[in-house]
């Protein structure tokens, strides 16, 4: 027995005077959880879960419904669970589940043996829940007696229903869950092409082994819908090029990893958000991966419109200041340069500098202009930063 066992519920049953079957039913329903733990236990260890259902979520309603089967049977007299060669098992609620089960089950593919095996562990984990608590008190015996006999009269429901099918009617059975499995198949493959974003199965071999139609208009030569699914070709099963560059860094113990990254497509360079989701079935066997890829390059284009927008504006906000606030100066300094080449016209040096003065301070406010009919943000490298490019960010016009 494993070590888990230890930790049951407890003081769920008070010892009444007799059998209270309203405390037995409350001690089950609230056991499920431990139940389903225990029943994957077993089926773990002896290696029913490849069989089986990957999904816990099957588990709890299998033994969700054989505890309401199991609490529909119970009565305060344990001779009322008892064997008689005579009895109509048809009309037993704990037989009529067990019929139920064995033509699911049947219909599945599943053999008489494997099902009676595995069911023997059912009866173990419900033995265990009474064995290793503390609530049935001295009442023990009564309990476990009355689940023994459920899972007997399962155990003849299954087996008589199984032995009274004819081969022609299992064959039928058969032939009819097969429809309704390559129904349903058709109906998740429907879906999984028509999902907008591209998405890849990846085995566990760290092959491709499906891929939707959205994927296939990004990276394949074929886009119609299924066709990678319906192709036979050796070339089907290929390695992503760009997925060794991320494999490595997925640890064992990660089950969902996300990265960006921008990957080479028939429409050109593109940056995806890439999730990566490990499929991990119930037993803890690795079964692949999926990769959904999120095309973020329009997203990307924006945000970048959105901060070049951004600076522009900051740059026009410094430029209006700054002009606004040397342009009154280099005017004072242009009107007085004026009025100086006037009153100096005898002095040629003097004249000379003059004029250089003036070009310059015209020049100044010439690129006061250039800031005030800036319409975009370019720059330009100053040393080892960058800085705005005047001249290429204002409008033609005024770079004359």
């Amino acid at each position: 027995m494993n070590e888990r066992l230890k930790n049951t519920p407890t003081d769920i049953i008070s010892p009444p005077h007799e059998f209270d079957v309203d405390k037995f039913r409350a001690f089950i329903l609230q056991s499920e959880e431990w139940l389903m733990d225990q029943i994957l236990f077993y089926a773990k260890r002896q290696d029913y879960s490849r069989y089986t259902s990957t999904l816990k979520e099957a588990w709890r309603l299998s033994i969700s419904g054989l505890s309401n089967a199991l609490l529909s049977s119970i009565t305060e007299d344990s001779r009322n669970l008892e064997l008689y060669p005579d009895e109509d098992y048809t009309i037993d609620p704990a037989a009529s589940f067990g019929v139920l089960e064995a033509k699911r089950h049947r219909a599945r593919g599943i053999n008489l043996s494997m099902f009676l095996g595995l069911m023997k562990y059912y009866r173990q984990s419900y033995l265990d829940l009474i064995n290793n608590s503390e609530s049935p008190g001295p009442y023990k015996a009564a309990c476990k007696l009355r689940v023994e006999r459920f899972f007997d009269r399962i155990e003849l429901g299954f087996c008589s229903e199984w032995c009274t099918q004819t081969e022609n009617s299992k064959l039928e059975e058969l032939q009819n869950k097969n429809r309704e499995i390559i129904n349903e198949k058709n109906r998740y493959l429907t879906i999984f092409e028509t999902i907008h974003a591209p998405v890849v199965l990846i085995n566990d071999k760290n092959r491709v082994e499906n891929y939707n139609q959205a994927w296939a208009e990004l990276f394949e030569e074929s886009s119609v819908p299924g066709s990678k699914y319906y192709n036979e070709d050796s070339s089907f099963f290929k390695k992503i090029p760009w997925f060794v560059d991320v494999f490595p860094y997925m640890d064992n113990n990660i089950s969902d990893y996300v990265l960006e990254k921008t990957l080479v497509t028939k429409k050109g360079p593109k940056f995806f958000h890439i999730k990566i989701k490990k499929m991990v079935d119930i037993s803890d066997k690795y079964h692949g991966m999926l990769i959904i890829l999120n095309d973020l390059t329009e997203l990307k284009k924006a945000e970048k419109e959105k901060l070049q927008k951004e600076k522009l504006e900051g740059a026009l906000e410094m430029a209006g200041a700054v002009c606004h606030e040397i342009n009154q100066p280099l005017q004072v300094v242009l009107g007085q340069t004026e009025l100086l080449k006037i009153e100096s016209e005898k002095y040629q040096s003097l004249q000379k500098n003059l004029s250089i003065i003036a070009t310059q301070t015209a020049n100044m406010a010439k690129i006061t202009r250039r800031l005030m009919n800036i319409t975009k943000y370019e720059t330009k490298p100053y040393f080892s930063k960058t800085i705005i490019d005047i001249e290429k960010s204002s409008r033609k016009e005024d770079n004359q």
